[in-house]
């Protein structure tokens, strides 16, 4: 007596025969014990036969009758959907795995069946390697000792799936043939020489080739992944150019920050850019002069190529305090005077630039402001005039320096004219 159990969605074909057990399995993801659905040729199934599957585990209850008597010594596989504790389902293990439900090791490694089925169907960190393959350490696999979540073991610039399927190169060892190269530095200057993988102005081969003095005063490459080698903010390849567009600057040295080992990075050292590229205070020229004691706004200083939002300052000199920056003008007043100093701007990128000025505070030209005659006065009354004066600096101080005055009347220091006439007659002074 024989009969079949198709699962048309998965194209798996369970047979038994009561007289001889056995089966054949084409390996579904899952099962679903149903007929194949079309209504033509479904054998009827034998009276009794229990097709449920209680511990949903892809096996209907009367194959695992079958199998636990057969396989197992009688071990019930009801009620268990993992019966060997391998962390995989036996449906699973029967269909899709390939491995025994009643074995938790069937698949030879060592590893239980369901560990070993994950890491080889899974690549954690997308390398091209699956975990089976990686696992350093773990005491199963790991035949490459990679690591599962490490795409670039080695940190060469290669993965490792491709450096073990395509390449051929160690993908622990960044400098496989031991070279001084990378191994992606290899491949580069083998395939791309005249190629810039980091787009810095310098070609593969001639980043391979080319030495340089380093902070060690030992000589060595530029990166080819890094199209800023010592990290200053200038390109390696605009470090060792000298001309470009019409204009020359001095080359500076990519594997040093300050090329001139005085702690200025080299972003900073005028003479290490092209001049149109220079950060630098660009005016005014000159500061025109100021009147003593008068508010004065100086021209809008100026900086080329700042980054970001600037901030003036006068650093040194003996500029008075009440001449000060607001943005970048100076503002305020001064006592006469010349005052020499330090300008500084410093931008957001917390880069400065100096330059020196000198400002001429001249005294306003000295002027009496009062009426040059004086109205007339009554013999004997009471007299008070004020003289007033313009320009200078500070304060007055009057004084008839020729002529003279009516007797009774007198000229204080601070231009009051009082007293009282005793004489009548007109006075020059």
């Amino acid at each position: 007596l024989g009969w079949t159990l198709s699962a048309p969605t998965l194209n798996a074909v369970y047979v038994q025969d009561v007289n001889a057990p056995g089966f054949a399995l084409n390996q579904p993801s899952s099962y679903a014990p149903t007929w194949d659905g079309n209504g033509v040729g479904d054998p009827e199934p034998p009276e009794g036969v229990d097709m449920s599957d209680n511990d949903t585990d892809g096996l209907p209850a009367w194959f695992e009758d079958w199998y636990g008597a057969v396989h197992g010594a009688m071990v019930n596989m009801r009620g268990n959907p993992d019966c060997d504790n391998d962390g995989a389902t036996d449906g699973n293990e029967l269909h899709v795995m390939g491995t025994d439900p009643l074995n938790a090791t069937s698949n030879g490694s060592g590893a239980p069946d369901g560990l070993w089925w994950q890491l080889t169907h899974t690549d954690t960190d997308d390398d091209g390697l699956k975990d089976w393959d990686e696992l350093n350490g773990s005491g199963f696999g790991g035949q490459y000792g990679t690591g599962m979540n490490a795409p670039d073991t080695d940190s060469d610039g290669l993965s490792d799936g491709f450096e073990v399927n395509t390449a051929g190169t160690s993908p622990t060892n960044a400098d496989t043939d031991g070279n001084g190269l990378t191994d992606l530095e290899d491949r580069l200057v083998a395939t791309e020489p005249g190629g810039d993988y980091d787009a810095d102005g310098l070609t593969n081969a001639q980043e391979a080739q080319q030495t340089y003095q380093a902070e060690s005063w030992s000589w060595l490459r530029t990166s080819m992944r890094h199209a800023d080698t010592d990290g200053d903010g200038l390109s390696d390849g605009y470090e060792v150019s000298s001309y470009r567009n019409g204009e020359s600057k001095s080359s500076s040295n990519p594997l040093l920050v300050s090329t001139d080992r005085n702690g200025v990075p080299d972003p900073q050292t005028l003479n290490y850019l092209f001049p149109s590229e220079r950060y630098g205070i660009t005016g005014p020229g000159t500061l025109p002069n100021a009147i003593g004691g008068s508010a004065y706004t100086s021209p809008a200083f100026t900086v080329a190529n700042p980054q970001g939002v600037t901030t003036w300052a006068v650093t040194t000199g003996n500029l008075p305090a009440t001449l000060a920056f607001n943005g970048n003008y100076l503002v305020g007043y001064a006592p006469p005077g010349s005052y020499s100093f330090t300008v500084q701007v410093t931008d957001a990128a917390n880069r400065s630039a100096t330059a020196d000025y000198t400002l001429a505070v001249d005294l306003a030209p000295l002027t009496i402001a009062s009426a040059a005659v004086v109205p007339d006065v009554l013999f004997g009354a009471p007299v008070s005039h004020s003289f007033t004066a313009a320009g200078g600096y500070g304060g007055f101080a009057w004084s008839l320096p020729y002529g003279g005055l009516p007797s009774g009347l007198y000229l204080s220091t601070d231009g009051l004219l009082s007293g009282a006439a005793t004489y009548s007659g007109n006075y020059t002074f």
